[in-house]
């Protein structure tokens, strides 16, 4: 018989209690730890990438620079995708990923660090060598990177509920308890991201995130692997609406999703380009330390969490018809943020041909990153709603976000072509002599196409889905009456 000592037993009645009050476990704190840490590393680092690369080894190939930024979102999402399928219900698999992902992650940002403190002194004709290294370091932050939102969230989210796996449903204080943990932890790493790093040049950067990202992993690795038996029980709201597709309606679906295609090329040309851009503005500044540009990266994340929780407040995530509408209203964002782009652009090439270049500030690039975020609230998390309660894709955690994350991958990929196609608008960057302008009103174009026949699509899907709904409810009142008439 096992004896209990009254320290333990104490420790658990503490342990219980902050779950039924705040969902607190101490594998939930860290896993937490380390998806804050995820977040830092990404706002202060990854997410400006471009930045590090065409200063340190691609000055003058802005071209090059960005189609390899692509190569890495679109790698993305597509190990997202892929994880996500692969470690399905099982705590276990997605524990295990988590850390070999994290692992992968960490040794791409160990040998950014290296590199930067390497070639601190070497002349910038020599680093066009080290290129090579950069395309390694991309699939190690990319598949770093893909196991950060869906795996670790949802580990972080099972985890916090672990005591109400016999529920199919969350009561309405715990939902907003998970909210908090898992939204808090963007927050803090953003907090960290811009103000932790005023004034630092990219060696301390990358030196910091190490020497925060490194601890937290451990601790996750073994204050998380408690947990790797237990199954991954749905700890979420059921969804009422579901709907039964349809093969037409599969059909649709696809059409769909590729007529979404342009927001997350937009999305990924401006992560890309902007942040060029703002290299060649005004820094921000606070008590005279300069801001890194993360901080435009942290508005856009912001818009996109408001823009959400305003859906989420309104209840209306669900329907099916809002999501058609968020989805077509992100894909307008899209266009409308092309359009001032362009402009932008067009005024930032005159001014610096004056000889009073530092009347552009990066502060002109806050109404693009406002409406990168209304894009990726709008769109992306439409997307995710509309394809959400899929009952064809049962087997899956989040179809919803699967869909989404494929869009995304085709979008940054489709950014690679567009690149090379138009290349020499992107030559002499450096110099103030690139035809960007062209490029966001191309994008601008090609997002108009996109968004008609998204119209189009979105007609017909909502109109199958309505008749199939039909059908789905008459064949079940059938069968209802007919049980009725044989019990009379």
């Amino acid at each position: 018989m096992e004896i209990i000592s009254p320290r333990s037993s104490r420790a658990q009645a503490t342990n219980v209690k902050l779950h039924d009050h705040f969902l607190f476990t101490p594998t939930a704190f860290f896993t937490w730890g380390l998806a804050a840490s995820y977040y830092m590393v990404e706002y202060a680092c990854v997410s400006i990438i471009i930045t590090f690369y065409t200063e340190k080894a691609m000055e003058n190939k802005l071209a090059d620079a960005a189609i390899l930024v692509c190569v890495q979102e679109g790698l993305t999402s597509f190990a997202a995708v892929v994880l996500a399928r692969f470690t399905g219900e099982r705590s276990g698999r997605r524990f295990y990923a988590i850390v070999l992902s994290t692992a992968l992650y960490i040794a791409g940002v160990i040998i950014l660090w290296s590199y930067a403190n390497y070639t601190s002194h070497q002349k910038p004709e020599n680093q066009e060598h080290n290129v090579p290294l950069f395309w390694v370091v991309s699939c190690l932050l990319a598949i770093g990177k893909g196991v950060s939102d869906p795996v670790l969230k949802s580990f972080l989210e099972h985890n916090l509920c672990a005591s109400s796996a016999e529920r199919t449903s969350l009561t309405k204080r715990e939902e907003i308890y998970k909210n908090i943990w898992v939204h808090s932890t963007w927050i803090v790493g953003a907090i960290i991201a811009i103000f932790g790093f005023l004034g630092l040049e990219w060696p301390p950067v990358l030196k910091v995130s190490l020497i925060v990202i490194v601890p937290s992993s451990l601790l996750f690795l073994f204050g998380g692997s408690t947990s790797t038996t237990k199954p991954m029980g749905r700890c979420v709201s059921l969804h009422k609406n579901a709907t039964t597709v349809t093969k037409r309606g599969r059909n649709m679906k696809w059409l769909l999703m590729f007529s979404c295609t342009a927001y997350s090329l937009v999305l990924g040309a401006g992560n890309i380009f902007f942040q060029e851009q703002g290299t060649k503005m005004k820094d921000l500044k606070i008590k005279k330390k300069k801001v890194r540009f993360s901080f435009m990266t942290v508005i856009k994340v912001a818009v996109n969490e408001i823009t959400v929780l305003i859906f989420w407040l309104c209840g209306a995530n669900k329907k099916q018809g809002i999501s058609l509408l968020r989805i077509g209203s992100g894909m307008v964002c899209a266009i409308i943020c092309c359009v001032v782009a362009w402009k932008v652009e067009i005024d930032r090439n005159k001014v610096a041909n004056e000889e009073d270049s530092n009347k552009t500030s990066v502060a002109w690039l806050s109404p693009h990153y406002v409406l990168l975020g209304l894009v990726e609230g709008l769109a992306q998390s439409g997307l995710e709603e509309l394809f959400g309660n899929d009952n064809e894709n049962q087997t899956m955690r989040n179809p919803g976000k699967i869909s989404k994350d494929m869009v995304s991958c085709v979008g940054k990929f489709l950014g690679i072509p567009c690149i090379l196609i138009v290349r020499r608008w992107f030559d002499k960057f450096d110099e103030d002599q690139a035809h960007l302008d062209r490029f966001y009103l191309m994008l601008g174009i090609l997002s108009c196409v996109f968004f008609c026949i998204y119209l189009g699509v979105a007609f017909v899907y909502m109109k199958v889905n309505n008749v199939s709904s039909d059908a789905e409810d008459e064949g079940n009142n059938d069968i209802s009456n007919r049980v009725h008439v044989e019990s009379t």
